[in-house]
């Protein structure tokens, strides 16, 4: 008995089959894929706000703020309970650029972020609550505000510049520092915890 292949139109007919398939699922995992890292780029986001919404009420960064103060909290400093993660699901995260900002309203506080990585992927200035893997998006990194243009080191301690903060329409100055857990990491190992005063 003779052996029968295929022809090659049944060949044909399952390579362009196989193409359409693949023109349908590549997009569509590409696109659960990039939901999911959103999705993680945002639940990591929540764990480090809600490490620093804990140290903030223990008093771990020192004095609280009043309503014409501002606090801004480098991650760098942050470990969160799984350990300490320099990246997000994109890169590395930027920590000159990813903080988070403490206001204080009277008697409750808002806590906005902002978060950049080296692919450009986070989020600026975006309040809590208002964080989901939707608000996960590219960003302009160079408009972003980096906190190490307020202070300079020398020796062990940090001095202040004077370059102006804006938030919300008002101009803020560093007017404090504090050294968060580890008063020998000044100018070495971390960034400090800025307070920044109303002008």
């Amino acid at each position: 008995m003779g052996k029968k292949g295929f022809t090659l139109i049944e060949i044909i007919t399952v390579i362009i089959i196989i193409g359409i398939i693949l023109t349908i699922a590549v997009p569509a995992v590409s696109s659960y894929i990039l939901k999911s890292r959103k999705t993680n780029y945002s639940g990591t986001i929540s764990a480090y706000v809600e490490t620093i919404k804990g140290e903030y009420d223990m008093g771990e960064f020192g004095d609280y703020i009043d309503d014409s103060e501002l606090m801004i909290v480098p991650i760098k400093i942050i470990k969160l309970e799984k350990g300490e993660s320099d990246s997000s699901p994109f890169g590395k995260y930027d920590f000159d650029k990813s903080y988070v900002l403490i206001k204080s309203n009277t008697y409750t506080n808002d806590y906005y972020v902002t978060f950049v990585d080296s692919a450009d992927y986070g989020v600026s200035n975006v309040k809590i609550d208002n964080v989901s893997s939707e608000t996960i998006d590219k960003v302009n990194s160079r408009e972003i505000t980096d906190i190490t243009s307020y202070f300079s080191c020398n020796g062990k301690e940090y001095e202040f510049n004077n370059n102006i903060f804006t938030y919300d329409g008002k101009n803020y100055i560093t007017c404090d520092y504090r050294i968060y857990k580890d008063e020998n990491s000044a100018c070495y190992n971390s960034l400090p915890v800025l307070v920044m005063c109303e002008q």
